[in-house]
């Protein structure tokens, strides 16, 4: 799918405010991280298949990934439509996910914030792997994928 960097920000527009809730995959009532990024790839017409989840899974972020295997290819730059897993609260693993949206800013989700845009360099040092999406193709001439070490 070829996008510009104004098709992202549209979609990230149109889910800033989405409220938190733990679990949460319906946008009315509220969504987690995973159920963020999977609204998110929908409304880009990218839908991602169903992630088996615990009633607690820490791992839903790597599960996005690692389920959908045919979608995502792991990168060491960060690409705008792209996956970010990052470690939160001092855990050893992934437990958290956001999704790029150009070279300066991210689509995140918090407790009581609900989704918002955050920039990359505020939560730069808590990501543990990042992810490109196979399917998204970024048109705009100038963007250049983001080295996380420039950050």
């Amino acid at each position: 799918m070829k996008l510009y960097l104004s098709n992202i920000d549209d979609v990230a527009r149109g889910m800033i405010g989405i409220p938190h809730k733990h679990l949460g995959r319906d946008p009315k009532v509220g969504l987690d991280c995973l159920g963020m990024a999977k609204e998110f790839y929908r409304r880009l017409g990218l839908p991602v298949r169903e992630v088996v989840e615990g009633e607690d899974s820490y791992l839903a972020a790597m599960e996005l990934v690692s389920d959908n295997r045919d979608s995502f290819q792991r990168v060491q730059n960060y690409y705008a439509g792209g996956v970010l897993l990052l470690k939160m609260g001092g855990t050893f693993v992934p437990n958290h996910l956001g999704i790029v949206l150009d070279n300066t800013f991210m689509l995140d989700i918090e407790d009581r914030i609900g989704i918002h845009k955050i920039r990359l360099s505020i939560k730069s040092s808590l990501v543990h792997l990042a992810y490109k999406h196979k399917d998204i193709e970024i048109l705009d001439p100038s963007y250049r994928e983001v080295r996380p070490a420039y950050i």
